[in-house]
């Protein structure tokens, strides 16, 4: 059975050159769903657009004794979206798992995404993950042909997202903390792999759409089509994590719309904790820059930073217990 699932995945292959993967990352909210979505209209392109979280367990799938049991583990965290392809990806998995006992978990995870985009006939794949950004040099030097995009959005917005989905988490300190990480870790990759990992602005994106994405397809090394601007709407602020969606993604409704949404002491609250210096870069004139916080406002920004860290703590502390491990590891990689 194994000679006839590797031949049917040799005669999927399509023609033209194969491309190395390309992760989309960036804080949530930012729109890293709708470019999941817009790149799998690309031809030949096989896209996971749901959350991944390999790199994130990858140190303890290595840490597993057997080749078996770490195939077995990969297969699980790839969460293959193509139902189709499902068993013989995991097939292919075993059986490299019973041919090279010291096979990485990297090396499985690779086989098994290469192995899935040809089986549906691809020539490359993308993923999405939004945390992906805190393990981007770990991706660009171990996977030498993966490019990285990553998703910039103004953070009062994505606070303002959070605050529409989630209305009694803490929303200004996590944000905040993740953002400034996150965004300063984009711009030293930038600087250390500029033909690899791409920044794309949210507010480009919905304010010029055509051109950004046309830049963006070039990027990658394929033509454009005006078709791929109709993409609907999915994974609103609104709703719960979602898919599917109504109207279009790529329109500027949701630029700046912090501004009515949030507080002046919530405004106030993230004023005091983004890196101005890194605010300053993408967004130097923002619309509330313009006009003056009052003395109360402020110190009830200042009451709302202050208090984020305990009560992220207490949300922290709650999830803690469904795996301490993962979460552990996350929080240090966070942290360093």
């Amino acid at each position: 059975m194994g000679s006839d699932i590797a031949a049917t995945c040799a005669a999927s292959g399509t023609d033209g050159a194969s491309r190395g993967p390309i992760f989309v990352s960036g804080r949530q909210h930012s729109g890293n769903t709708v470019v999941a979505v817009l790149l799998g209209r690309l031809p030949g392109c096989f896209a996971q657009i749901d959350e991944n979280a390999f790199f994130e367990h990858r140190r303890l799938v290595d840490n597993l004794q057997d080749a078996a049991s770490r195939a077995e583990r990969v297969f699980e965290l790839l969460r293959l979206e193509h139902e189709l392809a499902r068993t013989p990806v995991q097939e292919h998995l075993r059986r490299l798992a019973g041919d090279r006992s010291q096979i990485t978990a990297l090396e499985l995870y690779r086989e098994g995404m290469d192995f899935a985009a040809r089986f549906a006939g691809e020539r490359f794949w993308v993923q999405k993950a939004t945390s992906y950004i805190f393990y981007g040099h770990e991706i660009l030097s171990s996977m030498p042909d993966a490019r990285m995009i990553c998703l910039v959005r103004n953070p009062y917005d994505i606070v303002a997202s959070r605050k529409r989905r989630y209305e009694r988490r803490e929303r200004i300190w996590s944000t905040m903390i993740s953002w400034n990480k996150g965004m300063t870790i984009a711009r030293s990759l930038e600087a250390e792999f500029p033909d690899r990992l791409r920044l794309l602005s949210y507010e480009d994106l919905t304010s010029r759409p055509q051109e950004t994405v046309r830049s963006l397809v070039a990027w990658i090394g394929e033509p454009f089509d005006p078709a791929y601007l109709d993409v609907p709407h999915v994974n609103r602020s609104e709703t719960r994590y979602s898919l599917v969606g109504d109207g279009k993604g790529l329109n500027r409704t949701r630029v700046n719309y912090y501004v009515d949404n949030l507080s002046q002491a919530e405004i106030a609250g993230i004023d005091l904790l983004a890196d101005r210096k890194l605010l300053d870069s993408f967004y130097p004139s923002l619309p509330h820059r313009s006009r003056r916080i009052g003395v109360v406002a402020r110190m009830s920004g200042l009451g709302l930073a202050l208090r984020g860290p305990m009560r992220y703590g207490i949300d922290y502390a709650s999830r803690l217990w469904r795996n301490p491990s993962l979460l552990m590891a996350r929080t240090i990689r966070r942290l360093r």
